[in-house]
C-alpha cells in the first residue's frame, strides 16, 4: 500500500498525467475540427477514461498538498497552483454530470427565458386505435461512433420496435432541377425556441413545422397554411394571422 502511494502522490506522476491530458485536449480539438463536437465528446469528452484520467489528477495533486505539507510549510504560491487546478478540475466534473449546455438568444433590449439544448435526441410519435405516446431518447450521433439505436414502444396494445439503419453525418436534402420532375416548395422555419428546420413539399404533400401543419397545392385544405402556385406565381393561405416582420417595422394581415 505505501509503494502505491508512493507513486500516486509523486510529482513524477503529475507530470505524466499532465502530459497526458494536454494530449488529450489536443486529439479532442483536432477531433472536433475534423468530425465535429460530437464526435469530440465521444471520443474523449464523455470517454471513461477521460474520466478517470482527471479523477487520478485530482487525487494526486490532492495527495501532493498533504504529502508535502504545503500549508505547514506555508509555500503558498505552490499551494495556489495546486488548489487553483484541483477547482478546475471539480468544476468540470460538476459541469459534466450536473450542468446543461445550451444557447439563448437576447436581442437588444430584450429578454429571453428560453434556451435550446446542443443536445441530439430522436423523438418518436406513434398513434394506434386512438392511443398516442411521444418518446423523446438522447442520442449522441457521430462520424466515429456506433450510431446504434433502438427503442421499444408499446401503443394501443401493439409493441413496436424502431432502430436505425444508416448515420450520414451533415446530410441535407436538396431539390434538384428536372424537366420531367413535378413543382416542390422548400420552407425555412424558425420556432419559437429559436430553433431552425427545413420543410420540403411536392404537390398533394402535408408536412408539418412546429405546431403547424403545410400544405402543397392539391387537396390539402385541412392544413393551417396551404400553397399553391397559379400561373408561375407562388401564393398562400393560412387559417391564421400572418405578421411579417423587418429590421425596421412589421405588419400584420390575412
Amino acid at each position: 500500500m505505501k509503494k502505491i502511494t508512493s507513486i500516486l502522490f509523486s510529482i513524477r506522476t503529475t507530470v505524466i498525467l499532465l502530459i497526458l491530458f494536454g494530449a488529450a485536449i489536443g486529439i479532442a480539438t483536432f477531433v472536433e475540427n475534423s468530425s465535429g463536437t460530437p464526435a469530440a465528446k465521444t471520443l474523449v469528452y464523455n470517454a471513461l477514461w477521460f474520466e478517470i484520467l482527471l479523477s487520478l489528477l485530482i487525487i494526486n495533486l490532492i495527495g501532493l498538498i498533504i504529502k508535502t505539507k504545503l500549508v505547514q510549510r506555508k509555500k503558498w504560491s505552490v499551494l495556489l497552483f495546486h488548489t487553483a487546478f484541483i477547482c478546475i478540475l471539480i468544476g468540470s466534473a460538476i459541469t459534466r454530470y450536473f450542468g446543461y449546455e445550451g444557447v439563448m438568444h437576447i436581442r437588444q433590449g430584450e429578454s429571453s427565458s428560453s434556451i435550446s439544448t446542443d443536445k441530439t435526441a430522436v423523438t418518436i410519435v406513434a398513434e394506434y386505435k386512438g392511443q398516442k405516446v411521444e418518446r423523446s431518447t438522447e442520442v449522441n450521433f457521430s462520424a466515429t461512433g456506433s450510431n446504434q439505436f433502438s427503442e421499444t414502444m408499446l401503443v394501443g396494445g401493439k409493441t413496436i420496435r424502431v432502430e436505425n439503419e444508416l448515420f450520414m453525418q451533415n446530410a441535407v436534402e436538396m431539390i434538384q432541377a428536372d424537366e420531367q420532375g413535378q413543382p416542390a416548395i422548400a420552407l425555412f422555419m424558425m420556432s419559437g425556441q429559436d430553433q431552425s428546420s427545413d420543410l420540403t413539399l411536392f404537390a398533394d404533400e402535408m408536412g408539418f413545422g412546429g405546431d403547424l401543419s403545410f400544405g402543397f397545392a392539391g387537396k390539402n385544405d385541412s392544413a393551417d397554411v396551404i400553397f399553391s402556385v397559379v400561373d408561375n406565381a407562388l401564393f398562400f393561405k393560412s387559417k391564421h394571422i400572418i405578421t411579417k416582420t423587418g429590421m425596421v417595422a412589421s405588419c400584420g394581415f390575412r
